[in-house]
């Protein structure tokens, strides 16, 4: 979330906070005048009192939730991946037996194939294959592709 939230929030709690003692204040100022007061315009205040009260815990919370929140975010995001990230710099060639990322999670169901041919970008570096399997030819994205022996290069 961004700081520009979190600010808005915080103003809105200190209002509350204030408007919460203004109150406060002027429920006790009528209950120590000495006067006689009338017991449902106390009532009216002391209700105003706990419902702002209420709100002002909810802001609170919110707040704590949005602070603790981003924290775990940051500390994640700070952890480095398990798995290394396919990278689109190998170098794969024709010939090269891989591996096609499928459906399943279980990677013994994923296909075997042999890249029958390579295509490279604008840059030089290796973009797709076609990949040759069991079941046919698939174009796929380097990304999609496991070498199942690394090339030696």
């Amino acid at each position: 979330m961004s700081t520009d939230a979190l600010e808005k929030i915080k103003s809105k709690c200190s209002v509350l906070r204030k408007l919460r003692t203004t109150l406060v204040n002027k429920v006790e100022v009528k209950l120590n005048s000495g006067e006689e007061n009338d017991e449902s315009e106390l009532h009216e205040d002391y209700e105003i009192i706990l419902d702002r009260a209420k709100n002002l815990k909810l802001l609170d919370q919110d707040i704590e939730n949005l602070i603790s929140v981003n924290s775990m975010v940051k500390e994640v995001a700070k952890f480095p991946s398990h798995f290394p990230k396919p990278s689109v710099e190998r170098n794969l060639r024709v010939g090269d037996v891989v591996i096609l990322d499928g459906n399943t999670k279980s990677k013994f169901l994923w296909d075997l194939g042999r890249i029958a041919k390579v295509m490279q970008g604008r840059d030089g570096l290796v973009r797709s294959c076609v990949v040759k399997a069991k079941k046919g030819e698939f174009k796929r994205p380097v990304q999609l592709i496991y070498p199942l022996e690394p090339s030696e290069t």
